[in-house]
């Protein structure tokens, strides 16, 4: 009896596998991140009421 494994597959897996590895470990870490950045005007005006984060800053309660 003989029995064929088609392994075809194996070295593109591979290759998406050792990609995702080396993504990973850029995200290792500290990473900084402006509040501009990270709230960017039209997300604060979808998502507040406010135009941008600065104004928000100003009107908040910690200033």
């Amino acid at each position: 009896m003989k029995f064929e494994l088609d392994t075809s597959g194996l070295d593109k897996l591979k290759k998406d596998l050792d990609k995702q590895i080396k993504n990973a470990e850029r995200l290792n870490g500290e990473h900084e991140v402006s509040f501009d950045e990270l709230f960017p005007d039209s997300f604060m005006q979808e998502y507040t009421n406010f135009e941008n984060i600065d104004s928000f800053e100003d009107k908040s309660k910690f200033n």
